[in-house]
């Protein structure tokens, strides 16, 4: 899989007025093309019954943002490299392509390739009947053709008018691979059927939703906007959308538009006591000093007032080796920077002692010390973990985890020192409640409630 080296964002492409004019017919009136619209319609080569889309967009729109686009409209991933061409015949001499940015970092090019950021569509397309050709994934090779149907008055945003039929699914093999696995789906006698009915099941060839197209439009028109702005507002967040696209994870993409972090932050919840009840509790006691057990553990006393306070702990038992959520607490605690261990005693530091008795302060220092944990890989889970938890989203292991492939992360990665299962952001936030319990557990499904997302909110914007 080929993942863009840097996030891209939709940008507005000046007025060109030194570049000739095309010309185009509008019922009665005439417009320039660089203002005006297109009307376009892609369709995959090679594929019987034809894929296709027809989509409108502003006429100026630079050749990376189409890019996008186009991800959106057939319902790609946007996760292998691509290019664009005049000419679909690899042969053709001379042939100009222009590929993504991040192309020309990472591998050598030829003299005939151009850096496709900022290049007007206008340029390339001038009069209905042109056509320009994409291809997406150099493995599988998927070939488009987009054809200049009309010359419009001026779109201000892209717009799918129609289509018809699904995108192939990724990695699939290409158009041969394809046809294998529609083959398998129509036959349930079919050699293949063993190794590919999952695969082959899951594909509806006929679904197309030109609703569901538009809608995806709008949140990565939206989105490219917040992506704009979170260097600004965020560096932490950035750490992350500098290696994403806005439609390389969607629900991530969606999530982050309502974590909203181009607006203040908002007053420090009334009830911000009570979802950290459970540390307060416990640098209270440090505040005094907790001699440890022989075997480094708090004492019972304090597990049985701490136990209560944190969820999906199991039996009566003050023991903190029969609670492994008493031990994280502690552990982060420490971590934090709120308590430490000396001489067998669990002891609050300095600005611990001072969050023992200012909630404010505890809330502030447990936000600023977000993500939790050591390695890359629980970083970038744990930025992920906020965005999703600030945005709202209750079941969030999905959208964590296809994030962090789009990301590059591999299961085994020795980058990655614990794995994004065991992440410390994803398991702190189970010691607050609000994780899915665990599939032993007796409580509901938790939900998220505006203190638990302003937390993580103020995560996102405080950062140190």
């Amino acid at each position: 899989m080929t993942t863009p080296a840097a996030g891209r964002h939709l940008h507005a492409v000046p007025d060109l007025p030194d570049l000739p004019a095309a010309l185009g017919e509008v019922g009665d009136s005439t417009v320039d093309l660089m203002r005006g619209g297109v009307e376009l319609r892609i369709e995959l080569d090679d594929i019987e019954p034809p894929i296709w889309r027809r989509f409108r967009v502003p006429a100026n729109i630079a050749l990376d943002d189409l890019h996008l686009v186009v991800q959106a409209v057939m319902g790609w991933g946007d996760r292998h490299l691509h290019q664009w061409t005049r000419d679909n015949d690899p042969r053709a001499r001379g042939l100009t392509s222009y590929k993504p940015t991040y192309a020309f970092a990472d591998w050598e090019t030829d003299e005939d390739e151009r850096d496709e950021a900022g290049v007007p569509l206008a340029t390339l397309l001038t009069r209905v009947g042109d056509t320009l050709f994409y291809r997406y994934d150099f493995g599988d090779c998927w070939d488009h053709r987009l054809t200049v149907e009309a010359i419009t008055a001026a779109a201000r945003r892209p717009e799918c008018l129609a289509g018809e039929r699904a995108c192939p699914p990724e990695d699939c093999g290409g158009t041969t691979g394809y046809e294998l696995l529609l083959a398998v789906r129509a036959d349930p006698d079919h050699p293949d059927r063993d190794w590919l009915a999952g695969h082959a099941d899951a594909v509806d060839p006929e679904l197309f939703d030109v609703d569901a197209v538009n809608d995806r439009l709008d949140i990565q028109s939206r989105a490219t906007q917040v992506f704009g702005v979170v260097a600004h507002v965020s560096p932490l967040v950035a750490t992350v959308t500098a290696r994403l696209t806005p439609t390389l994870s969607p629900d991530f993409s969606r999530a982050l538009i309502d974590c909203r972090l181009d607006e203040p932050i908002d007053e420090i919840p009334s009830d911000a006591a009570l979802l950290l009840d459970a540390m307060g509790v416990l640098i209270r006691h440090a505040a005094a000093g907790i001699t440890l057990t022989k075997s480094g553990y708090l004492p019972p006393s304090v597990v049985g007032e701490l136990r209560p306070l944190i969820a999906d702990t199991i039996g009566e038992s003050n023991r903190e080796v029969d609670h492994y959520q008493v031990t994280m607490l502690r552990e982060y605690t420490r971590d934090i920077g709120l308590a430490r261990v000396l001489k067998g005693r669990y002891v609050a530091t300095k600005l611990g002692s001072r969050c023992a008795t200012d909630p404010n302060l505890l809330w502030r220092t447990v936000a600023e010390r977000f993500p939790l944990g050591k390695s890359d890989a629980d970083h970038d889970y744990g930025v992920l973990e906020l965005v999703l938890v600030a945005g709202g989203v209750i079941d969030r292991a999905g959208p964590v985890a296809y994030t962090m492939s789009a990301l590059g992360w591999r299961a085994g990665d020795p980058r990655d020192s614990m794995g994004d299962a065991y992440s410390p952001t994803r398991r702190f936030f189970a010691l607050l409640g609000v994780e899915r319990p665990w599939k032993w557990s007796k409580l509901p499904p938790p939900t998220l409630s505006p203190t638990v997302r302003a937390l993580a909110r103020t995560a996102l914007l405080t950062h140190r």
